[in-house]
């Protein structure tokens, strides 16, 4: 089944050793991931949580998909813990960088979380190929998997 995000369609699905899927997403619809794939987080909060600020909690990072047929399925943006744990899939997978089919230069190797600190207004971005966290405004452009 083909899933989308709004108006863009979620890619090249990977199931880490824990059972979670994670899917890419493919912002510009050309069905590749490429370094065009890139969203800030303030276009994302209008699927996740109607226009307003994303956080770690589940009500404001997720976002629910009705099929045609009368089932639901549930995305979430994932935490850094969460991306942390997909990378230690991928290391145990002896997978390089990030899953096939999954864009990897730069700047599309971070990717967007739903960690928030109100106190400076900025968010993380996680870094699959690296591990490392990285500050970002919420305005600025990265790629997207969950």
């Amino acid at each position: 089944m083909a899933y989308s995000l709004g108006p863009y369609a979620l890619i090249n699905p990977y199931i880490s050793v824990n059972g979670k899927t994670y899917f890419y997403v493919d912002v510009n619809g050309d069905g590749l991931a490429s370094i065009d794939d890139v969203i800030s987080r303030d276009q994302l909060s209008v699927y996740f949580n109607d226009g307003q600020t994303i956080t770690e909690s589940l009500d404001t990072r997720t976002y629910v998909v009705n099929t045609s047929d009368g089932t639901s399925t549930t995305f979430k943006l994932p935490t850094t813990d969460e991306l942390s744990q997909l990378r230690q899939s991928l290391v145990s997978e002896e997978i390089e960088s990030l899953p096939q089919g999954w864009y990897s230069g730069p700047p599309a190797y971070t990717f967007v979380t739903a960690n928030y600190s109100e106190e400076t207004g900025l968010h993380t971005i996680f870094g699959l190929g690296d591990g490392n966290t990285y500050s970002r405004m919420p305005y600025e452009l990265d790629s997207v998997a969950g």
